[in-house]
């Protein structure tokens, strides 16, 4: 990997980054805990893009400490390099630090020294709150973000039911910049990177493009980002028009009625009425979302007794206690249960002679993803007094 790099020059050995005003933003920002499993569905429903687009990127030395400002002056994070690690740079100038194994996973390299092409995809969804937001990054840095950032986990095609625990905020622009929806085919994202070049040659400078495709400017799948960028589009002079779920949308038409009456013509209420109103409806489906979950747990721990009873005679003795607590703690993970419920199942099914192919229908009709169809087959595994027999089947 390190000879397509150049080296990076001794002044940029070390920046040292003042970060006492890493949290300045215009209104306090929020903090936003993407590990919740809220949080995880979320990005499960997300749609799925794909970087575009050639970077530039160079080997640390280790030491660099970067910090990473999004277009709109936002200081999204300050970050460390270890030795290794690559300092990447992206086409609209944000700066960033990423490790070197998950480099080689996201880049492949071009004809040209030091210039990567990106190949990542990702799951991404809008940021609900309307406001400035802040998280803490798979890093272990605070990240922060704009009211129209967008939050991301990094998508693997393998394994398409699984979403990742790293999660990460995007912003506007820079999303704007080097994604693409998953469904462009390869030319589609040729003419859009293109586009691009051509843009930053004629004004001589690094810069993000601003002009969306027709159809494609809410790749961030919300109409407020919508009116937003087309004012932006507006204020530049530029003539956008684009459709949104089949609705026609023009610069022009945003622009003469200004933000606010465009706000009250599509949401009945002008853009801080709105922010309110988006606010308080993400808390109560939070708080609904929240009962839910507590009544899914409360039935899951009330069946424990029994699903202890029913499984006594399947489970090894030397893992009888553990088997209990597994109980309590599958009671309450993503899947409420389910896993250890659907491992009682097949475990009965062996014992009473059900043969491979049944087994194997069995599992089936259970409906796992990835994720959950390892788990089963962990549980029975370690837990069942002919585990490793009926493992071998279900593989």
């Amino acid at each position: 990997m390190g000879e397509n790099f150049p080296q990076p020059n001794q002044d940029e050995q070390v920046q040292h980054i003042d970060v006492q005003h890493a949290e300045r933003v215009d209104d306090e920002p929020r903090h936003l805990d993407l590990q919740t499993d809220e949080w995880t569905h979320a990005l499960a429903e997300a749609p799925i893009y794909k970087k575009f687009g050639k970077v530039h990127a160079q080997i640390a030395q280790g030491g660099e400490t970067l910090q990473t400002v999004l277009s709109d002056g936002t200081v999204e994070t300050t970050n460390t390099a270890n030795p290794g690690d690559v300092i990447v740079t992206n086409p609209g100038g944000e700066r960033y630090i990423i490790g070197a194994n998950k480099f080689d996973s996201r880049y492949e390299a071009t004809d040209e020294d030091g210039v990567f092409k990106a190949k990542g995809k990702a799951r991404i969804t809008p940021n609900p709150t309307g406001q400035p937001i802040k998280i803490t990054a798979p890093w272990g840095e605070e990240q922060f973000g704009g009211p129209d950032a967008l939050i991301a986990t990094v998508y693997d095609p393998e394994n398409p039911d699984d979403v990742s625990p790293d999660r990460y905020i995007i912003g506007r622009d820079e999303f704007n910049a080097t994604y693409v929806p998953d469904t462009y085919e390869d030319d589609e994202v040729k003419a859009w990177d293109e586009a691009h070049d051509e843009k930053y040659e004629r004004e001589g400078k690094t810069e993000l493009l601003d002009e969306p495709r027709k159809g494609e400017l809410m790749a961030g799948s919300h109409k407020s980002n919508a009116i937003d960028d087309l004012y932006k589009a507006y204020l530049n002079g530029e003539h956008v028009t684009v459709d949104f779920n089949g609705e026609s949308m023009n610069s022009r038409e945003i622009g003469e009625m200004g933000v606010d009456r465009a706000y009250e013509k599509y949401f009945g209420y002008d853009k801080e009425s709105y922010k309110e109103h988006a606010r308080l409806e993400s808390e109560a489906w939070s708080a609904k979302y929240k009962l839910e979950q507590f009544e899914r747990e409360y039935r899951a721990k009330k069946e424990i007794p029994e699903l202890v009873k029913e499984s006594a005679d399947l489970i090894n003795p030397t893992t009888a206690g553990e088997w209990r607590d597994c109980l309590k703690i599958r009671a309450t993970d993503l899947y409420h249960g389910a896993d250890s419920r659907s491992a009682i199942d097949l475990m009965k099914a062996h014992s009473q002679g059900v043969g491979a192919e049944d087994l194997k229908k069995l599992m089936d009709e259970q409906g796992h993803s990835g994720a959950s169809h390892g788990m089963v087959l962990a549980i029975i595994k370690h837990f069942y007094k002919a585990g490793d027999s009926l493992v071998d089947v279900l593989k």
